[in-house]
């Protein structure tokens, strides 16, 4: 490792100790290059920045496909026609672990709604609706003896008999990268 000075020996015309005058090597220490020790430093501080950034895209890549399964899951649900009369208040989708003791990731996607209907022709809308699953370990579609689709689940407001939410979900036992998003433990 350099220490940014460097011995250096060089000849000189000096006196010895019997005082004869003649040629001799003297110890000079001499600055190594100004640059030698700044570039070596921008080296490490580069090498030191790219392992940063690699290890955390590391760790954030399983979480950015399980948003990427997560919008391509509710899409279908978002965009699907709503019944007559009636608007969407609210929207949201969320993957994590909500129920049960991990290894596995949830996936839910629902819509707070306003309606001028009745709960039973909100019920015949929704009715035999499905849509695709997460993925093909899904537990949704196991439970309700589907074959890769969930269903539409309602819930009307007891207070508001114009409100229901409007709900899918599925989980999925993971493997690979995914296993990696630490919200499915």
């Amino acid at each position: 490792m350099s220490t940014g000075v460097e011995m250096q020996y060089d000849e000189v015309w000096m006196n010895d100790a019997n005082g004869q005058f003649g040629m001799g090597t003297e110890e000079v220490t001499v600055a190594s290059e100004p640059g030698k020790n700044r570039r070596t430093r921008r080296r490490r501080l580069i090498l030191g920045l790219l392992f940063l950034f690699l290890l955390l895209f590391v760790c954030s890549f399983p979480l950015l496909l399980n948003n990427l399964r997560l919008f391509v899951f509710s899409q279908p649900f978002f965009n699907y026609p709503l019944p007559p009369q009636t608007e969407v208040l609210s929207r949201e989708a969320h993957v994590g672990l909500f129920q049960g003791n991990g290894n596995h990731c949830e996936f839910w996607a629902r819509m707070q709604i306003h309606t001028s209907l009745t709960e039973e022709e909100v019920r015949a809308h929704y009715s035999g609706v499905t849509f695709p699953t997460v993925g093909a370990n899904s537990v949704s579609a196991a439970m309700d003896g589907l074959e890769g689709a969930v269903r539409v689940y309602l819930r009307f407001d007891a207070e508001d008999p114009n409100r229901f939410t409007a709900s899918i979900g599925d989980g999925i036992y993971t493997d690979g990268l995914y296993l990696w998003d630490l919200r499915c433990h």
